[in-house]
């Protein structure tokens, strides 16, 4: 029997610097760190206090609030998983500067542990897990409800945002149960191309549906990924990628359905608890099985659930891709949720994936696999290898759990393909340790050559990582979709989009636009 003959990954695919919607052009900057190590935390959520309106702080910490706020002497509360909430007085706040506004990490008081620890005893990963799942009915809403929220998609080269795209939009979800895809609604009601920032159209070329010759697209592919041909809404991209939301369909590898198949596909491991102020939260890291990945691939991340009601508030998943150099990431899906009254509804959502444009330069390992009946593992190659090189045992150096595999023999079996026996002993220890290979196992080559003289894997190209982020501002519950409303077509980009005219109170809603380096 051969494991991971074929292991591709589905991502599904469907189809000025203070700029603020409706020609508001000044703003208060923030920048949101830790009290004790001053690091920037990333996706706090930022409320308006009055209003409850608001934003979540970007990767870097930064957020901005329109200057109006501050006349009108309102607040800001800022809270975020494992800290405790602090208000700031929106008077206190600058708008020459970017303020630094400090939270300190949330610890429980022995009343809280005792508590808590007599209501929830020794609940193993799993069973937390299972009793989230059975309870998504009670903790997200089944019945329709809307939100506004500012959407954003851009690239990252190095530090450096590139072709970035902004907007404003009111999502109109018709409950849980519904076909988020089919029936979900969605208004524009404003969008730009920021051209603070390069405009770069030699990244903007769409993804190919399907991998050339050698494992490769034609112009621009995530590598040992498929991506789905319906579609160029980055947007749609983005909201299908919400596990939480899409829990009982596909969403994305290896994750697959949420409900049905994320355990199956996981380790699961209970660690100590953390507080979303003074909420505690369980806090469950995973990673994937061999069976899901293959010896080529694997994810990890961490499950964060409401002790009292076992809500999920978070997601945090990233799947990396081993090369014969090194391990890249893939993709990184941050979802998190908050309650609003009765039901939790989504606060944020972001989604980047690396990717590659075409390269034929490089001399590469298009598929990796491990063959329990050869105790053998399997390198497909995009070109005809050097037959010294791959010969040569000691160009290999596999490790895992820290202990060297044995290569027996590298024997080319295939023009393209070669196959690295393994010792009996490097085998057994490979049987005794195959389900959580995927993480464990380390790949490195070196010295091997093609009959052209490139190396192996030594790329020439440069990884640009495509982000999608959909950040809450307001959250309308009961709120049905009109008859008359002007929805967009979900599988058409935003820029080819028509703005809808129908938002009441303009200016309550901004761009929380990222600040332009000088």
């Amino acid at each position: 029997m051969s494991l991971a003959v074929k292991r591709i990954i589905v991502l599904l695919l469907f189809l000025s610097q203070y700029s603020l919607l409706y020609g508001q052009d000044k703003a208060i900057n923030g920048k949101v760190i830790d009290s004790q190590t001053t690091s920037p935390i990333p996706f706090a959520s930022i409320k308006v206090k009055a209003k409850m309106l608001g934003v979540v702080s970007n990767g870097n910490g930064d957020f901005q609030i329109p200057i109006e706020y501050r006349n009108a002497a309102d607040s800001l509360t800022i809270s975020c998983i494992g800290y405790t909430s602090k208000t700031v007085a929106l008077r206190d706040l600058q708008d020459s500067v970017i303020n630094f506004i400090k939270i300190a990490p949330s610890i429980s008081s022995l009343d809280e542990v005792v508590v808590t620890t007599k209501k929830k005893k020794n609940l193993s990963a799993s069973k937390v897990l299972n009793l989230a799942i059975d309870n998504l009915k009670v903790n997200y809403p089944q019945e329709p409800f809307s939100y506004i929220g500012y959407y954003r998609d851009y690239q990252l080269l190095d530090t450096n945002y590139l072709n970035l795209n902004e907007a404003i939009v009111e999502i109109y979800d018709r409950g849980f149960p519904s076909n988020d895809l089919v029936e979900t609604a969605i208004e524009l009601y404003e969008f730009k191309q920021n051209t603070d920032f390069p405009i770069d159209t030699t990244t903007t070329k769409p993804y190919d549906n399907e991998p050339a010759k050698y494992g490769r697209g034609e112009n621009k592919y995530i590598p040992n990924a498929v991506l789905s041909p319906l579609g160029g809404s980055e947007l749609s991209i983005l909201r299908l990628h919400d596990a939480i939301r899409n829990n009982d369909r596909f969403s994305f590898s290896f994750v697959d359905v949420f409900i049905d198949d994320f355990e199956n596909n996981h380790f699961l491991e209970m660690e100590e608890e953390v507080f979303l102020d003074k909420i505690p939260l369980y806090c469950i890291s995973f990673k994937s099985r061999f069976d899901a990945g293959g010896p080529r691939n694997f994810s990890e991340g961490k499950l964060f659930i409401e002790k009292d009601n076992f809500a999920i508030h978070k997601i945090e998943y990233s799947t990396y891709n081993k090369t014969m150099k090194e391990t890249q990431l893939m993709y990184n899906i941050q979802t998190e949720y908050s309650r609003v009254d009765q039901y939790m509804y989504l606060n944020y959502i972001s989604f980047n994936n690396g990717f590659k444009t075409q390269n034929d330069t490089d001399f590469k390992v298009i598929e990796f696999s491990y063959s329990e009946d050869k105790k053998a593992f399997i390198l497909d190659l995009n070109s005809i290898p050097e037959q010294s090189s791959i010969s040569d045992t000691s160009n290999y150096n596999f490790m895992l759990e820290g202990k060297k595999l044995g290569i027996q023999l590298a024997q080319l079996t295939a023009e393209r393909q070669v196959t690295l026996f393994l010792k009996e002993s490097a085998a057994a220890f490979v049987e005794k340790n195959s389900d959580d290979m995927s993480s464990k196992l380390s790949i490195n080559t070196q010295n091997i050559r093609d009959v052209k003289n490139r190396e192996l894997d030594k790329e020439n190209n440069t990884t640009v990582f495509q982000f999608r982020e959909l950040f809450v501002q307001k959250i309308f519950p009961s709120k049905v979709a009109l008859m008359d409303g002007e929805y967009i077509d979900k599988t058409v980009p935003l820029s080819k989009e028509v703005i809808s005219k129908k938002l009441s109170k303009k200016d309550d809603y901004w761009m929380n636009s990222p600040l332009r380096k000088q």
